[in-house]
């Protein structure tokens, strides 16, 4: 399936984006739940961490979509949002 966007006159599917993404207020996976600052009813469960090269960086997760295009199978996006720190604080607050 080739997408196009919702403009083009070339042949394919169009992309609208209002249509394909909604918004969620949180996610479960793994029996975790993923919480996002967006959310209008809570902030809990909206922090967590990205591991690089064995390295755990803070995040905080600030919205979350699922995307469906089509019939195909709906995936969860997350935006977030990387927490700066320097060499004089701990990387989370448990590394004290």
């Amino acid at each position: 399936m080739q997408l196009i966007d919702d403009f083009s006159l070339e042949p394919g599917m169009p992309f609208v984006a209002s249509r394909a993404a909604r918004a969620v207020g949180y996610i479960r996976k793994d029996g975790i739940r993923y919480g996002c600052t967006s959310n209008k009813k809570t902030k809990a469960d909206c922090y967590a961490f990205i591991a690089e090269a064995n390295v755990r960086s803070p995040v905080e997760i600030s919205s979350l979509f699922v995307i469906q295009v089509a019939d195909k199978t709906p995936h969860v996006c997350a935006m977030v949002r990387r927490l700066m720190s320097d060499d004089n604080i701990p990387a989370l607050p448990w590394d004290l």
